[in-house]
């Protein structure tokens, strides 16, 4: 009887070897790559209400449900509108005369406007007293009543009246505390100026809405922000992302306003989101982000913070 011959698998383990290799590189030539972005470029130099010092932190986070954008328009502003010069076209749509002695006061038996500073910005205030306390107000009428007042101010603008930025309900002013909707006698509506669905804001202030105290009569209190801008054409400009904000932080290399007076050393970011920042001397509308979140101060106490940051890479002046 012939020995049986032993099998040589070293031909099938090369051609398997080959097949893995072949399918490895196939799917590595095939499978799509991420874009590789470019680095971001300063464009437009840093405006003056950046502080100048720079701030570090060691540590920072975001947590896994906040989400950036990756692109926004800048914008050349070629007309501003201020509160002093809204105020006589108010003044007129709501039939209101000057006062003699106060040239910044219009008024009739019930209407009155006036023109304050708060913090540096000029904001115009509104008041009516025949806006009494004396009925529940349905968000509904509130809004039409905030849509008729705006649509006096005769600006370049539109208000969705069904897209406040937050809703109050009170029992009798804004001082009072929150009651059920259905218990209102005062909703507060509150709106941010827009482009491109984008919140503006000016400067480096953090507040810059329309905000409407309204009464089943009409509104009783309204505050105007100080601003209004013209804008031209778009510029699209890629923004920072996580990675870049956390490394710019770690660095030192970014500035930041409304900033904790105490040094952080751990930062988590909950939510994040964009805003124009009007830079008056350059007239341009650049993209910021407002960044919420809890931190770990160097003290080991710890503080919510509500901070504002460049969007894109800024040329220092």
């Amino acid at each position: 009887m012939k020995p049986k011959k032993k099998r040589n698998y070293i031909p099938v383990l090369i051609i398997f070897l080959v097949l893995l290799l072949v399918g490895a590189l196939a799917f590595r030539f095939l499978t799509p790559k991420a874009p590789t972005r470019a680095p971001l470029v300063a464009v437009y130099p840093e405006p003056s209400f950046l502080p100048e010092k720079k701030v570090m932190i060691p540590s920072m986070s975001f947590a896994t449900n906040v989400s950036l954008p990756t692109s926004a328009n800048v914008y050349s502003v070629s007309e501003v509108t201020s509160s002093t010069q809204l105020l006589p076209t108010l003044a007129n749509n709501l039939q209101l005369t000057p006062l003699p002695q106060s040239p910044n006061i219009y008024t009739n038996a019930d209407k009155t406007i006036s023109l304050s500073q708060i913090k540096g910005q000029a904001q115009v205030n509104y008041s009516n007293s025949n806006a009494t306390f004396d009925k529940v107000v349905t968000l509904t009428r509130a809004e039409r009543f905030a849509t008729d007042f705006f649509s006096k101010l005769s600006l370049p603008y539109s208000l969705d009246p069904n897209t406040p930025s937050h809703v109050t309900y009170t029992s009798e002013s804004e001082e009072e505390t929150e009651v059920p909707p259905e218990q209102a006698v005062v909703i507060q509506l509150a709106y941010a100026l827009t482009v491109d669905g984008i919140p503006v804001q000016n400067s480096n202030v953090f507040s810059s809405e329309f905000v409407f105290y309204v009464t089943s009569q009409g509104i009783g209190k309204a505050v105007i922000p100080s601003l209004y801008f013209t804008t031209t054409k778009g510029v699209s400009t890629p923004l920072y992302n996580k990675d870049d904000l956390i490394s710019l932080f770690r660095q030192g290399k970014i500035s930041a306003f409304q900033f904790p007076a105490s040094s952080i050393q751990q930062l988590t970011i909950s939510k994040a989101t964009l805003e124009y920042r009007f830079d008056e001397g350059q007239r341009l509308l650049l993209p910021f982000y407002r960044l919420l979140g809890n931190a770990l101060l160097v003290d080991n106490t710890r503080a919510d913070v509500n901070i504002g940051v460049p969007a894109i890479p800024l040329k220092t002046q």
